[in-house]
């Protein structure tokens, strides 16, 4: 596969953050899926459950009564924000520099005013904001946008990728599908759009050990542009 090809060719270290304003969006469920992903594609990983949820982290103690006898492809470390955003900092500074050919994806709350978020996206390359087709959550983004601006004013940015998750098909009122077209057009100006990850339940089943064939092709569009993203960095 030439992504495939550009992944194992690509040997920088990246710290790509995943967030929101609002929870619910699937931020979690999306880290393990591209985790899963880029270790398909011969990648290394490290995730990073900064959410007090520990949902990650969870999944993966869950994981170890059904995969007991394997050993999983990358570790799920947990990460507190109740440090001061400069040995914040300074801790993603190291693990970039210790894991020279490893992608960091960092899972952060779903709440920008916690102490000690502001370091996670100062500090990545890429940040991921996952959101939803319906009004709390595009509003929500919209204002994540806006905090983001000022976090970066005067500074280089990071690349911003917006990943339309769980969209129904066929759901939604002409007008709305309208609306959400020119939400999709206003996105586009801020960073990339990738391609909608859809709501299917092979997707929600998601594990902390690997990709079923189900979730490798629902994923395939989605996570190959972000790659393009990625390796433009």
């Amino acid at each position: 596969m030439v992504i495939c090809a550009i992944l194992i060719a690509y040997s920088r270290s990246m710290i790509i953050t995943l967030g929101n304003q609002k929870g619910g969006v699937g931020k979690t469920t999306l880290v393990l899926l591209l985790a899963n992903w880029l270790v398909s594609q011969g990648r290394k990983v490290i995730v990073l459950d900064a959410d007090r949820q520990l949902s990650a982290y969870n999944q993966r103690e869950n994981d170890k009564k059904s995969f007991s006898s394997e050993e999983f492809p990358y570790p799920i470390l947990r990460f507190s924000l109740d440090r001061t955003q400069e040995e914040i900092y300074d801790l993603l500074e190291k693990l970039d520099k210790d894991n020279p050919d490893v992608f960091i994806l960092v899972d952060t709350p779903g709440n920008l005013s916690v102490n000690g978020l502001v370091p996670c996206f100062l500090r990545a390359q890429v940040i991921i904001c996952p959101f939803l087709y319906e009004r709390k959550s595009l509003d929500s983004t919209g204002t994540f946008i806006v905090v983001l601006k000022r976090l970066f004013e005067g500074m280089k940015a990071p690349t911003i990728v917006f990943v339309p998750n769980c969209v129904r098909l066929g759901v939604g009122t002409k007008e709305e599908k309208e609306v959400f077209e020119q939400v999709k057009e206003a996105f586009s100006s801020y960073g990339v759009v990738t391609p909608f990850l859809k709501d299917l339940a092979a997707v929600k089943r998601v594990n902390s050990f690997s990709l079923f064939k189900d979730q490798q092709n629902a994923v395939e569009q989605c996570f190959g542009k972000l790659m393009e993203v990625l390796c433009q960095r």
